[in-house]
């Protein structure tokens, strides 16, 4: 396989964190004017179907408060003496869309257990009562 081959495949780690990156250092309000737009196109949607798929994810049937655990966006920073994290760039994708004084939670890795308060998870089980978490991505 050649070097370019494999800088540019699909699945390539270097690829995903060096884009990643890049994303991360430009400024968030090129991608809320993209939101913009993209949300201008939402009429030629099936509503119903856009519905159906947001109450498929969010599970959230009443309101909730700001728990101890939750962090502002703009808090929400990469570390750069840690190792970059899958997890990080895939909820930084999301979040960077929200005002920056908004609160979230999220868990990390396999999650087996219902959270005790509603957060962004990539993985959940399947069971009845999941209704504190909200699956982003």
């Amino acid at each position: 396989m050649k070097i370019i081959d494999f800088i540019v495949y699909r699945n390539s780690k270097f690829y995903y964190f060096a884009k990643n990156f890049l994303y991360y250092l430009l400024p968030n309000f090129i991608f809320r004017r993209q939101l913009h737009h993209g949300l201008s196109k939402l009429d030629k949607y099936d509503r119903d179907h856009i519905i159906k798929r947001v109450n498929y994810y969010n599970k959230l049937d009443g309101e909730f408060y700001k728990d101890a655990d939750m962090v502002k966006i703009k808090e929400f920073k990469l570390r750069v003496k840690l190792r970059p994290h899958v997890y990080f760039f895939d909820i930084y994708e999301h979040m960077r869309y929200f005002p920056k004084d908004n609160y979230f939670s999220s868990v990390f890795g396999d999650v087996t257990d219902i959270p005790k308060i509603p957060s962004i998870v990539k993985s959940r089980p399947i069971c009845e009562g999941e209704a504190t978490r909200t699956l982003c991505f």
